[in-house]
């Protein structure tokens, strides 16, 4: 075992240090500690003197140079960004990028690969000069369709260099080079087309109106093409076709097909009419019967919907259509007996269902929005009998009976009683206005704590309000109202008291009832129109006689601003059409439609159908239509 002395003379070799590094080696390399004071570096011992003075060159291996000046700022930035990789690479990425960016070959080619704009593609008919609609546009691998307007907008095109492919059917494929700009295109990049078949120009209008119809889509086997804002359109068939069917549809009309000569078309540049959709219904005895026939706007495609039973009474047969033309209440004997029963036509499906029955006889008012107002007088009870008459409402969407109101009666007899009657119905915009007046015979006195008053009640039973009333009593007895409609939802009363001793005249408006002290007798029998209100309630149709002639007018929803739209004409209001078309009769059997402004520049107005109208008339209703 060695001893201590032993490991005392084993050679150990000379260690150096540095700030942070200590190691062993054959040839130690030697860092500088302090630069001004190298002398306390250690040093292995080769059996020669060191000199004690060393060099300061001889600290440094050959391949680190000394660099003798400080470091400046910027460099030691570089230094120290060189080290930080997380941001020295992306800015070097950065660097490249804005090189590329500043060259213009290589600029859109870069932003190409991130950048997408939305352009617009407007193709053309090199011969005619029309937009060429229903075209495959396709550019940067995105494709879209020609619109009416010849434009196909193709969103997520690479900015840059690009391609413009443009196909239809007979029409040769064009090409076109095209740059994408980085802002959004001011205007659609032109592509022109040019044909390969025959080329047939058409225009198409409204038959109602005349007005021209963008967007109808019109085709023949498997090409097709759109019109213009100005109702215009080139289809293009093809060379051998001597005859063509071409199919026109648009939304909000009916189809419709039209067979032409090519070679007549082609010179002769055809204007086609198509009706817009929808369904009238009337009464017709076309067969002998009452039937519920509708027929499209121009009369065609005739149908019957609901087909009379030969046990109808012809004159009190009355069907009325609420204003957006959904439902339809009819009255008729349809089902025999003796009493008329009332009926609920959905136009959605065609279907009648029962609204109501019994021994009774009904009295239509008309419709508030889809609440069928109307009054029933019950067989079977007498005078001093209460709710022998009854005012209801019928919601045709959920299908239910509401009770506005009923009358009441006192007494025992024919010799002894009173009785209140329920009369005067208005159905106005969202109310139901409407009078309860007492009477009695000459034994019966005991009135003294009964009132006669003037209604109102929501269509569907709510919010019903006495809005004036009259204590009864020997000296303030009303005997007698009655009621007009001088404007839309405003009505005069004239009240009777008792035994002709005084006439008042009362105003109602926006809810409440005045003392009319302007309004006498004169005023009061006046001709009044009945305003027909549009199905928005924004719009009224109304006549005036004048000169023997029924002039036409269309006003706002207070019967102002009117406008005349006919002079001296043979024709009476009878509803409307949605908010754009007027319905209007003739003779009281020819039923005819036009546009709401009239008819102008050349226009005619069209005939739809004859029909049937019972003896009713339902002046001052404007809630619906079919009343006159």
């Amino acid at each position: 075992m060695p001893s201590k002395n032993d490991a005392d003379k084993e050679e150990t070799k000379p260690l150096i240090e540095s700030d942070d590094l200590t190691e062993t080696s054959e040839e130690p390399v030697v860092k500088e500690k302090n630069q001004s004071n190298p002398s306390n570096v250690n040093a292995e011992s080769d059996g020669h003197e060191e000199s004690p003075e060393v060099k300061k060159e001889e600290l440094f291996a050959p391949d680190e140079p000394v660099n003798t000046k400080p470091e400046g700022k910027f460099k030691r930035f570089l230094h120290k960004l060189g080290k930080n990789k997380k941001v020295s690479i992306p800015l070097a990425v950065l660097a490249i990028v804005l090189v590329l960016l500043a060259v213009p070959f290589t600029r859109y080619k870069v932003l190409g690969l991130v950048l997408k704009q939305s352009v617009g593609i407007y193709v053309k008919d090199s011969k005619t000069g029309q937009a060429v609609t229903e075209a495959s546009v396709s550019v940067g691998g995105k494709t879209a369709i020609t619109g009416s307007d010849g434009v196909a907008h193709v969103s997520g095109v690479p900015v840059g260099n690009g391609v413009v492919v443009v196909t239809k059917k007979y029409y040769n494929d064009a090409k076109s080079n095209i740059l994408v700009p980085i802002r959004k295109p001011k205007s659609s990049f032109e592509v022109s087309l040019e044909a390969n078949g025959r080329q047939i120009p058409v225009k198409v209008t409204n038959k109602i109106t005349g007005s021209a119809i963008e967007n109808v889509l019109i085709k023949t086997g498997d090409v097709q093409a759109r019109t213009d804002k100005d109702g215009k359109a080139t289809i293009v068939v093809p060379a051998d076709k001597d005859k063509v069917t071409l199919t026109l549809s648009a939304d909000g009309y009916n189809s419709k097909d039209n067979e032409i000569e090519v070679s007549q078309a082609i010179t002769s540049s055809p204007t086609f009419e198509i009706v817009p959709a929808g369904k009238v219904y009337f009464l017709s005895k076309l067969s002998g019967k009452v039937d519920v026939v509708k027929t499209n706007l121009d009369g065609t495609d005739r149908q019957v919907v609901l087909a009379g039973t030969g046990k109808e009474e012809t004159g009190d047969t009355i069907l009325l259509a609420a204003r957006d033309w959904k439902y339809l209440a009819l009255k008729s004997k349809r089902d025999g007996g003796d009493n008329a029963k009332l009926f609920l036509i959905d136009t959605s499906t065609d279907k009648a269902v029962t609204m109501d029955e019994g021994k009774a006889s009904f009295s239509l008012n008309g419709w508030s929005g889809h609440n069928f107002v109307y009054t029933v007088n019950r067989d079977g009870l007498s005078e001093w009998d209460d709710k022998r008459t009854a005012l209801k409402s019928y919601d045709a969407d959920a299908k239910k009976i509401v009770i506005l109101d009923e009358s009441r009666g006192l007494g025992t007899g024919y010799t002894n009683y009173a009785s209140e009657s329920l009369s005067n119905v208005y159905v106005l915009e969202g109310k139901v206005i409407y009078t309860k007046v007492w009477s009695q015979n000459s034994n019966f006195t005991d009135l003294a704590s009964r009132k006669s008053t003037i209604m109102s009640v929501n269509p569907n039973g709510q919010n019903k309000t006495n809005i004036k009333e009259v204590q009864v009593s020997e000296q303030a007895f009303v005997t007698y109202i009655d009621a007009k409609l001088y404007a839309p939802d405003e009505l005069y009363f004239r009240v009777e008291f008792y035994g002709g001793q005084k006439t008042e005249f009362w105003e109602y408006d926006n809810g409440k009832i005045s003392i009319a002290s302007d309004v006498k007798e004169d005023i009061f029998r006046k001709f009044y129109p009945t305003f027909l209100l549009s199905p928005s309630a924004k719009q009224t149709l109304w006549y005036e006689p004048r000169d023997g002639k029924n002039t036409l007018f269309v006003g706002d929803q207070d019967g102002k601003k009117e406008k005349q739209i006919g002079a001296l004409s043979e024709y009476l209001p009878y509803g409307w059409y949605t908010d754009e078309y007027l319905l209007v009769s003739k003779n009281s059997s020819e039923l005819y439609i036009m546009p709401k402004t009239g008819l102008k520049d050349g226009t005619k107005i069209q005939k739809i159908t004859d029909y049937h109208k019972p003896s009713a008339d339902f002046t001052g209703y404007g809630g619906g239509y079919g009343g006159f």
